[in-house]
C-alpha cells in the first residue's frame, strides 16, 4: 500500500513528540520516524484521490526527482501512452533544488492525469509526489439558476446599504476611510471608476530578490498570489526612422507557468513604431501581455504588445505604453497621454469603442505593477515576493480580474457611487486585491495580507504590522475529504484560525480578522463548507432584500440556498447573516460596468465593509478578532430563525458602530446595543481542537507551507497556551454526555448611558400543531411547465413565528429516464399576492422566498409570515406554487407539499443566575448557567434570550451529544419527523445536482469509544426509498479521517459532477437492494502518513451522513443507524497502547490482526483475503505480502504471523523510530457495492473490498 495524501510529503528532520500529556492519543510524525514508509500500492482504494477528482479545474502538484537528470525520464514516462505526454500536464516550472538537497519541478495537471505519476512513482521514475488543494471557482450565474428572473428581484445598493442601516452610519461620518480591506479572490477591475480610489500605493523600503537587496519603491497595493501574469521584458532598440524589429522575437510571460509568445498573438506585425517615446539608454523593453477572462458565461484569451522607455535616466525603466488599438504604434498611444509612469497613474483603461463611457468593449489589463509572488520559482527558489515594476526592465507584471467576482466583492465593500450611484458598504475604504483564486494560492496571500513576508534566507517572518485590517474571503472548499481532516479540523480552516489568533505566528502579531462565506449549499443542514467552518472567522450566511411592487422591498429572510450549520463540531455556523440575495453592484467593464451580485459571496463583503465602519469608529479595535466577532454578533438583529440557520441573526451597522462608539466613550448613547462575551466557548473549542491544531501546525501546514519552499516561524502546538477565539458572542458548550450537566458563563454590558432591567431565559423551538400536507398531481400549463398554486389567509398562520414549506417530487419525474441528467427543474415559491385577480408573478404577486434546488426536494423557511403580510393590507394573501421546469414529455408529475409551523418556548433544560436583575450604565453582569443535556444523540441548538423590554437579544448555544460505546449503540431514535428542526433519525434531500459536492442534507453524531482495544468501527446506516442513497464519513478524536480508503473514514461513493451522484447501496450475494451503507473505520490509523494516529484511552469519535439522493416520494425519509466495535481476539495485548521495543539485529512475529465482521444472521463471509505489510525502511517485514482465496467465516481473525508467516526484521535498523503493521483486505459477497444506471443496478468496481489496519510504533534503541 501507498500512503494516501500525496501533497504531504515525507520529510526526515527528528522532532519532539507532538502530542499534550493527558490526551486520549498520540500523534506521530514522519519527521519523527527514521527511514521511509514502506508498501504495497492500494492507491486505487484513496478518498484523497478520489477528493482530487471531485474538484473541478487543474492543480498544482510539485513531483520530486531522483536528480536533476530525472526530468528526462518524467518526460518519457509520460509519452508512453499516446495521450500521455508532458504537455498533456499542462505545463510545468523549472526543476530547483531544494533546501534539503531533493530536485523538484511543478506541474498544472488535470485530476485525470494525476494516476500517470502514480506509475511512475512505482516505476522508481520519481520519488514522490504532492497534489496542492485549491478553492473551488465561485459560480454566481449557477446560483441564480435564472439571472432574468433574478434581475427583476434584486434591488441595487442603495437599497441593501438602507436594510442594514450602513447609510445612516456614513451620515454619521463613518465611511470606512483610514481602513484597508484585503479582497482575497479573483483579481480586482480598479479601472471601473467606482473602483479607483480604492485602491492604494505603497511607498518604501522592500527587498528584491533578484539583486539581494532593499531598494525603496512605489507600488500599488495589490498582491498576485498566483503570478498569474508576469512579463519577461526583452532589449529592443529602434532603427533611425523609430521602427523596432520584432522578427524571430519570442517573449515569455509567466502565468505563472512559461507561455511562450510572439506578435501572431498580438497584431501580426513584425515591426512596431516608437516614434518620439524618450528613451536615454536608446534601448527600450519589449513584452507581451496575455491575459484570460472567465466571465460567467465564456472565457477569452487576449494579449497586446506592452512597451518600456526610461525616459529621465538611462536604464531606469520609468515608462510603460500599451499598444491598445493593435497597430503596431507605440507612438499614437503616447502621444494622446495613454500611458502610465512609476510616479503616476498605474490603473490601465482603453476606452475601445471610443464612446466615452465605461462598459462593454472597453478594455483593462488591470494594475501595472503591484507585488507578485513566485509560486513557479521562475527567477528562483525559494519562492519570493516581489515588487511588481522592475525599474532595471527586466519583468513587469500586471494584477488584473480574470473572472468578474473580486470586481463585485470589492464593490459592495467599496464602491464610491459617484460614477454609478451604487456606493458600497464602507465607500472610502481603501482595499488591498488578493489574486488566490486562479490556481488556488489563497494561503501565502492571506499572509501577506497579514503583514508576513519572505526574509533573504527565504523564510516567513512578521514585518512588525498587518497590511491590511481585515480580509474578506468569498470562496470555500466544497469537497469534505479534501484534506486528512474534516471540516472545521482540515488545513484551511486551522491556518484561519492561526491568523486569527494574537501572539501565534509571531509574538508581536496581533491577529487579523476574517470573514469568510459559509457557502451556497442549502438548504440542508450541515452544508457549510471549509474553511467558513474555522471556528474562529465570522462565517456568513445570505439573507434576502427582493424588490418588490410598487416599489418597496421585502427583506430578512433566509434564501433557501444559504448554507447552514452545523459544523462537524456542532458550532453554530454560519456566526451570522447579511444580504446575499440579491443586489445589483459595480463590475468590470466587460459587465457594462454593474450587474447582479449575491450568494455568501455578497453577503461576506457586506460584512466586511461593517467590520470597516467599526475599526474606523474605534482604532482600538484592530488587531482584536475575537471582539469584533462578538460585537457583530451581539448587535445583529433576530430574524426568528434557528442558530444552525442565522447563527446570531442579520448584520446591522449602525448597531454594530455604535456599540464601537460607545467601547471607545465617545457617544454613550441610548439605544438597544449590549455587548455580549464569553469565554466558556473558547475552553471548550480548544479542548476540541488541540489534537487537529497539534497534527496540522505540527506536521501539516508546515509541509503545506514547505510546498513554497518558505518555513514558517516556530508556532505554539499547545492550544491550550492561547488566547483562542476568545472572547466569542456565541455559547458553544462541546461534547457532552446524556443528561450531563454543562456549566457556562457569559458577560452583558450596557455601554449606554441609561440603565438597563433584563429578564433571562433559554429557548428552543416546538411545533404550534400538525404539519399539513398537500399531495396530488402539478397542473400542466403551457412552455414545459407544471404549476399547483395554493392560497392561505394569513390567520392560518397565528402564532407561527417560523414556516416552514418543504415539497417533494417523485424521483422517476425528476429523472425519469434515469441517465443522471435533470427531467424536470422543480420550484418552490412563497409569495405575497394583492388578492385581486389571480395570482401572477412580479404583477401582483410578489417573493417572499423562494428555493430552486435541482433535485426532489425542495425548503422554504420564512419568519412571521402572518404578521408580515398582515401589515401590508386586510386584502393581502399568502400564496404557495410549487412549480416544474419539464425538459422532457412527462404529463403527470406527482408532488407532496407540507407545512409546519414553529414557535419558541422556554427551554427548561437551561437553567440562569440571575435570571432578571438591572446593568448600569456602563456595568455589566455575568450570568452563569447550567445546561442539563438532552439525550438525543447529535449537534443541539437553542438561544439565551436577554428581554430589555424596548428591545431583546439572541445569543445562540450548541452544543453535542455522545453515547458511550463499549460495543454497539443506536444513534437514530428519535421520530423521523420534522417536529424537530434538525432531527437525527430523517433526511430531507435537498441535494442539486447544479451546484456541488457539499450541497444535500447532513446529520452528524458523537460516540466516544470507551474501549481503546477495539481496532476498528462498524457504522452502519439504512433509508427508506429505492432511489436514495447516503455517505457515510467518520472522524477520530483528532477530527482526522478513522482511514483513509473507500469503506473506512469515508464510505464509497461516487461524484460525477458538481452536485450529481450516482444511486449506490449495499447489495447482497443475490443482488438483492437493502438501501443501506457500511463503513469501516479504523481506530488507530497510519493510511494517512505522514500522519500517524494512535488512541490510547477513551476518545469521542464523530460520524456523518450525507443524503446524496433522495427518492422524492415523501418530504422527510427515515434513517436508522448504528455502531459496533470491532475488536481482535487478544484483548489483553490491546487494554495498553501498542508499543514495541526491538534491539538492532532482533526478529519477532508480525503478530497483527482484523477480525471478520458481520451482522447478525450473516455466517458465510467470503472468497478472498489479502494482508500487505506496511513499514518504515531500514525496518522489514517478510514476507510484505499474503493472499488467499479460501472461504472465510464471520468471526475468523486474520493474523499476519499466524497466517501470513510475517515477522519484524531490525536486521538493518538503525538506533531509531519505526512504525510497524498491515492493511487488511477481505472480501464478502453478501456486502457488495452496487449502483443504478439507467435504471438497472450494476456491481461497483470496489464492490466486495473491505479494508482493515493494525500497527505500533518501533523503537530501536541505541
Amino acid at each position: 500500500m501507498r500512503r494516501l495524501l500525496s501533497f504531504l510529503l515525507v520529510l526526515v528532520l527528528l522532532i519532539p513528540s507532538l502530542s499534550v500529556v493527558g490526551e486520549p492519543y498520540k500523534i506521530y510524525s514522519a519527521n519523527q520516524l527514521s527511514g521511509s514508509l514502506v508498501d504495497k500500492d492500494m492507491s486505487k482504494y484513496s478518498i484523497s484521490r478520489a477528493a482530487m477528482n471531485l474538484t473541478t479545474g487543474n492543480f498544482q502538484v510539485a513531483v520530486f526527482l531522483k536528480d536533476k537528470k530525472s526530468i528526462t525520464a518524467l518526460s518519457s514516462a509520460l509519452s508512453e501512452k499516446g495521450e500521455k505526454k508532458l504537455s498533456s500536464m499542462v505545463s510545468t516550472s523549472r526543476v530547483v533544488e531544494t533546501k534539503d538537497g531533493k530536485y523538484m519541478i511543478k506541474v498544472i495537471a488535470e485530476a485525470k492525469k494525476l494516476p500517470i505519476l502514480d506509475e511512475m512513482k512505482e516505476k522508481g521514475i520519481i520519488l514522490d509526489y504532492k497534489v496542492k488543494p485549491r478553492p473551488d471557482m465561485p459560480n454566481i450565474t449557477a446560483l441564480m439558476g435564472d439571472k432574468e428572473e433574478t434581475k427583476k428581484i434584486a434591488v441595487d445598493m442603495i437599497a441593501a446599504r438602507e436594510v442594514i442601516r450602513a447609510s445612516e452610519v456614513n451620515s454619521m461620518g463613518y465611511t470606512g476611510s483610514g481602513i484597508t480591506v484585503a479582497v482575497v479572490d479573483t483579481g480586482i477591475d480598479y479601472s471601473n471608476p467606482d473602483l479607483r480610489d480604492a485602491l492604494e500605493y505603497y511607498v518604501g523600503s522592500y527587498y528584491q530578490p533578484l539583486d539581494g537587496n532593499y531598494i525603496t519603491v512605489r507600488e500599488p497595493l495589490v498582491l498576485d498570489a498566483d503570478e498569474a501574469q508576469v512579463l519577461n521584458m526583452v532589449d529592443v532598440s529602434p532603427n533611425a526612422t523609430g521602427y523596432i524589429d520584432l522578427s524571430g522575437v519570442t517573449v515569455v510571460t509567466y502565468v505563472p507557468w512559461e507561455e511562450d509568445l510572439d506578435v501572431s498573438y498580438t497584431t501580426g506585425n513584425t515591426t512596431a513604431y516608437v516614434g518620439s517615446i524618450p528613451s536615454k539608454s536608446g534601448t527600450y523593453k519589449f513584452g507581451i501581455a496575455y491575459l484570460y477572462d472567465l466571465d460567467w458565461e465564456w472565457g477569452i484569451y487576449y494579449a497586446y504588445n506592452v512597451l518600456m522607455a526610461d525616459p529621465v535616466t538611462a536604464g531606469n525603466y520609468t515608462l510603460v505604453v500599451i499598444d491598445w488599438n493593435n497597430d503596431s504604434n507605440f507612438n499614437d498611444e503616447y502621444s494622446s497621454g495613454l500611458y502610465y509612469t512609476y510616479d503616476g497613474e498605474r490603473i490601465t483603461y482603453y476606452d475601445a469603442n471610443g464612446n466615452g463611457k465605461y462598459d462593454v468593449g472597453d478594455v483593462s489589463l488591470g494594475v501595472v505593477g503591484g507585488f507578485f509572488y513566485d509560486i513557479w520559482w521562475n527567477f528562483g527558489y525559494p519562492g519570493y515576493f516581489f515588487p511588481g515594476w522592475d525599474l532595471k526592465g527586466r519583468y513587469l507584471s500586471f494584477f488584473y480580474d480574470f473572472y468578474g467576482h473580486g470586481t463585485q466583492c470589492t464593490g459592495t465593500i467599496a464602491s464610491r457611487g459617484t460614477w454609478s450611484g451604487l456606493p458600497g458598504i464602507a465607500p472610502e475604504a481603501k482595499v488591498m486585491g488578493i489574486k488566490g483564486l486562479w490556481i488556488g494560492d489563497v494561503e501565502i496571500g492571506m499572509l501577506w495580507a497579514a503583514g508576513f513576508d519572505v526574509d533573504q534566507a527565504g523564510n516567513i517572518y512578521y514585518t512588525g504590522s498587518p497590511r491590511a485590517d481585515i480580509i474578506s474571503n468569498s470562496w470555500g472548499i466544497s469537497t469534505f475529504f479534501y484534506d486528512a481532516f474534516g471540516f472545521g479540523y482540515d488545513l484551511e480552516s486551522m491556518f484561519e484560525n492561526g491568523l486569527t489568533t494574537p501572539g501565534f505566528l509571531d509574538p508581536n502579531f496581533p491577529g487579523i480578522p476574517i470573514v469568510h462565506a459559509a457557502g451556497n449549499g442549502g438548504p440542508g443542514y450541515g452544508t457549510v463548507t471549509a474553511p467558513g467552518t474555522a471556528s474562529a472567522v465570522i462565517t456568513v450566511g445570505a439573507s434576502t432584500s427582493f424588490l418588490t411592487w410598487p416599489g418597496g422591498v421585502f427583506y430578512d429572510d433566509i434564501i433557501g440556498w444559504s448554507a447552514r450549520g452545523p459544523s462537524p463540531l456542532a458550532e453554530a455556523k454560519p456566526d451570522v447573516v447579511n444580504i446575499g440575495a440579491w443586489a445589483i453592484t459595480v463590475a468590470p467593464h466587460y459587465y457594462g460596468g454593474y450587474d447582479v451580485f449575491g450568494g455568501t459571496s455578497m453577503a461576506t463583503p457586506m460584512t466586511a465593509g461593517v467590520v470597516a465602519l467599526m475599526l474606523q469608529a474605534n482604532p482600538s479595535l484592530k488587531g482584536k478578532p475575537a471582539l469584533i466577532r462578538s460585537m457583530i454578533q451581539s448587535t445583529a438583529v433576530d430574524l426568528k430563525y434557528d442558530p444552525f440557520k442565522q447563527g446570531s441573526g442579520r448584520v446591522d451597522a449602525l448597531n454594530a458602530v455604535s456599540l464601537a462608539l460607545r467601547m471607545a466613550g465617545t457617544e454613550p448613547g441610548t439605544d438597544k446595543t449590549v455587548l455580549i462575551k464569553t469565554s466558556t466557548s473558547s475552553t471548550k473549542l480548544k479542548e476540541m481542537l488541540s489534537g487537529a491544531w497539534e497534527a496540522q501546525w505540527g506536521i501539516n501546514i508546515p509541509i503545506y507551507m514547505w510546498w513554497y519552499g518558505n518555513p514558517l516561524p516556530p508556532v505554539e502546538l499547545n492550544l491550550t497556551k492561547l488566547d483562542f477565539a476568545n472572547p466569542s458572542g456565541s455559547l458553544y458548550l462541546g461534547i457532552v454526555g446524556r443528561r450531563d450537566v454543562v456549566p457556562f458563563s457569559f458577560s452583558v454590558t450596557n455601554p449606554t448611558s441609561t440603565g438597563l432591567s433584563f429578564t433571562a431565559r433559554a429557548i428552543t423551538y416546538v411545533p404550534t400543531g400538525a404539519p399539513k400536507t398537500y399531495s396530488g398531481l402539478l397542473d400542466y400549463h403551457p412552455g414545459w411547465r407544471f404549476i399547483k398554486w395554493y392560497i392561505f389567509d394569513p390567520s392560518e398562520f397565528e402564532g407561527a413565528e417560523l414556516t416552514k414549506f418543504s415539497a417533494a417530487i417523485d424521483y422517476s419525474s425528476f429523472d425519469y429516464d434515469n441517465d443522471y441528467w435533470e427531467d424536470l427543474w422543480p420550484r418552490l415559491f412563497v409569495w405575497y399576492w394583492d388578492g385581486t385577480g389571480t395570482p401572477t408573478p412580479y404583477v401582483n404577486a410578489f417573493p417572499i422566498d423562494y428555493n430552486y434546488a435541482v433535485g426532489t426536494t425542495e425548503e422554504v423557511v420564512v419568519h412571521d409570515i402572518a404578521e408580515r403580510v398582515k401589515a401590508l393590507g386586510s386584502n393581502y394573501k399568502i400564496a404557495v406554487y410549487v412549480r416544474a421546469i419539464n425538459y422532457t414529455s412527462l404529463s403527470k408529475v406527482p408532488f407532496i407539499l407540507r407545512i409546519t409551523n414553529y414557535k419558541r418556548v422556554t427551554d427548561t433544560s437551561v437553567k440562569l443566575s440571575p435570571s432578571s436583575g438591572s446593568i448600569a450604565p456602563g456595568g455589566t453582569v455575568t450570568i452563569t448557567g447550567k445546561l442539563t443535556a438532552s439525550t438525543v444523540v447529535g449537534p443541539q441548538q437553542g438561544y439565551i434570550e436577554l428581554d430589555f423590554g424596548s428591545f431583546k437579544k439572541y445569543i445562540p448555544y450548541t452544543y453535542g451529544v455522545y453515547l458511550p460505546l463499549y460495543s454497539v449503540q443506536y444513534l437514530t431514535y428519535t421520530s423521523p419527523t420534522d417536529m424537530l428542526l434538525y432531527n437525527p433519525s430523517s433526511l430531507n434531500g435537498a441535494f442539486d445536482w447544479w451546484w456541488r459536492y457539499e450541497s444535500g442534507d447532513w446529520r452528524v453524531y458523537y460516540v466516544k469509544l470507551m474501549n481503546p482495544a477495539a481496532r476498528g468501527l462498524f457504522v452502519d446506516f439504512k433509508w427508506t426509498q429505492d432511489n436514495s442513497t447516503l455517505a457515510i464519513y467518520t472522524l477520530n478524536s483528532i477530527g482526522m479521517f478513522a482511514g483513509g480508503y473507500w469503506g473506512t473514514g469515508v464510505s464509497e461513493h461516487w461524484n460525477l459532477d458538481g452536485g450529481t451522484f450516482l444511486i449506490e447501496s449495499i447489495a447482497d450475494v443475490t443482488g438483492k437492494w437493502k438501501k443501506e451503507m457500511i463503513a469501516t473505520p479504523f481506530v488507530n490509523t497510519f493510511d494517512w502518513y505522514p500522519i500517524v494516529y494512535q488512541q490510547t484511552g477513551p476518545g469521542y469519535y464523530t460520524i456523518i451522513v450525507h443524503q446524496l439522493v433522495h427518492g422524492g416520494k415523501m418530504i422527510y425519509e427515515p434513517i436508522r443507524g448504528y455502531v459496533s466495535v470491532l475488536s481482535p481476539y487478544d484483548l489483553k495485548r490491546y487494554m495498553n497502547p501498542c508499543n514495541i521495543t526491538m534491539r538492532k539485529g532482533e526478529t519477532r512475529p508480525a503478530d497483527f490482526s482484523w477480525k471478520l465482521w458481520a451482522e447478525a444472521g450473516v455466517t458465510y463471509w467470503g472468497e478472498s483475503a489479502e494482508i500487505d505489510a506496511a513499514y518504515t525502511s531500514p525496518l522489514k517485514i517478510t514476507p510484505d505480502y499474503w493472499y488467499t482465496t479460501s472461504t472465510l467465516n464471520k468471526g475468523y481473525i486474520l493474523n499476519a504471523y499466524k497466517d501470513a508467516g510475517m515477522v519484524i526484521d531490525a536486521t538493518n535498523a538503525v538506533p531509531g523510530d519505526y512504525i510497524a503493521g498491515a492493511f487488511f483486505v477481505t472480501f464478502h459477497p453478501d456486502y457488495k457495492l452496487f449502483y443504478k444506471y439507467y435504471g438497472a443496478p450494476y456491481e461497483d468496481w470496489i464492490s466486495t473490498g473491505w479494508f482493515g489496519e493494525d500497527w505500533c510504533p518501533v523503537h530501536v534503541p541505541s
